[in-house]
């Protein structure tokens, strides 16, 4: 069927001029992750054990010239020693869907198998202008960490596990203005009805020395803006962004993040940011609040507290070694996170590739802080990619 569908698409695209067989690309992404968690790994007691097998084929097509489409699925098998320990390893699609497969599939005490239909969009490429339909990744904003401006389903900055960016359901129509200008329409579907979708103008520009970009419009019902802005101070990549939702005051609604980042000649790389969370509570006694923001409740904000910082480096030994740590504190608080990793490139042979990798997470305790009851962490992955 999806071939028959491909050659339709072939047969009625205008300028096609590619063979079925180079335009429709089969890949296949794999991982095998093995967790140990426990309060504290280092008393002697036995940590509950997660195995999570990631299965994603993807397929990608180009029957004509003007016509890009995108599919893909994926699979975790969870097998853990403790039914809590499996809990959240897979994650929770995003609420930006209009509908979607059920996640759970099988769950039980030491098992579960879940999916995720998280690609299904076709892109079509005109004189200056590209339009696309379906469930597809949208990103904005520079920050590594606390990327505030990327509502769109972003990654959580305390997680270990090794994830693609979440597909949500979306048309997008982008004006192109020579090489260094954009606009572009974004509206997002949401499973709580069409008041709650995301209705934005974005834009962007590139100057010699910055680079600018911003959008507005309304989401889940609020007028929402933001900025983002990059450049270069010398050696050093700086960059802030902030999204602010203006029915709400500006120091409950505002999050906005300012960092850099720089490559030194020994080949270290390391980066800072500092994060305001106005969505956020000031202290821990009230953080229970912050579960009950929209920007919690829609998988925007993953933070309790108002004020952190963020400190990132890796540095190569040998070319196909990375070796770097993460730092996460919680400024108002004292806790924090501590997330050493290192990644090894196993084998490269044209597109298959095996990666290894191994890192833990580990909660610096303060008392009654965020991350206080993070629970200790190691583990060990190993990816395929064909």
């Amino acid at each position: 069927m999806m071939r028959l569908f491909l050659i339709i698409i072939f047969l009625i695209s205008p300028g096609a001029a590619l063979s079925l067989e180079d335009s429709v690309k089969l890949h296949l992404d794999a991982a095998t992750s093995l967790y140990l968690t426990d309060t504290c790994l280092f008393d002697g007691s036995t940590p509950d054990r997660t195995l999570l097998t990631r299965i994603r084929p993807y397929l990608t097509a180009t029957p004509s010239r003007s016509i890009f489409i995108s599919f893909a699925y994926e699979s975790n098998l969870i097998a853990s020693n403790t039914l809590s320990a499996s809990q959240g390893q897979a994650g929770e699609n995003t609420r930006l869907r209009l509908a979607d497969i059920p996640r759970e599939v099988y769950d039980d005490e030491e098992r579960a198998l879940a999916q995720n239909l998280d690609r299904v969009f076709l892109t079509w490429y005109g004189d200056g202008v590209e339009a696309s339909l379906g469930r597809q990744p949208i990103g904005h904003g520079s920050a590594r960490v606390f990327n505030t401006s990327d509502i769109f389903a972003p990654f959580t900055p305390q997680s270990t596990y090794s994830e693609y960016k979440a597909g949500v359901d979306a048309v997008r129509v982008r004006k192109y203005f020579g090489i260094d200008g954009a606009v572009e329409l974004i509206s997002t579907a949401h499973r709580d009805g069409a008041e709650d979708g995301y209705y934005l103008l974005r834009g962007e520009y590139s100057l010699p020395a910055v680079n600018l970009s911003a959008y507005g419009g309304f989401t889940l019902g609020a007028p929402t803006f933001a900025v983002d802005i990059a450049s270069d101070l010398g050696n050093t990549g700086i960059y802030g962004e902030c999204v602010l939702r203006t029915d709400s005051p500006v120091q409950d609604a505002l999050r906005a993040t300012a960092g850099g980042h720089r490559r030194f000649l020994n080949g270290v790389n390391a980066l800072a940011e500092l994060h305001y969370n106005g969505v956020g509570e000031e202290s821990p006694e009230k953080y229970f609040l912050a579960t009950s923001t929209r920007e919690w409740i829609n998988r925007e904000s993953f933070l309790l507290g108002r004020w952190y910082m963020a400190l990132s480096g890796d540095y190569q030994p040998h070319p196909l070694v990375t070796v770097g740590a993460n730092f996460i504190g919680n400024l108002a608080d004292g806790s924090a996170l501590f997330q050493p990793s290192v990644k090894w490139a196993a084998f490269e042979s044209g597109d298959s590739t095996v990666t290894l990798i191994g890192g833990g997470s580990f909660a610096m305790a303060s008392g009654d802080g965020e991350f206080d009851n993070s629970p200790d962490t190691i583990y060990f992955e190993a990816q395929l990619s064909l």
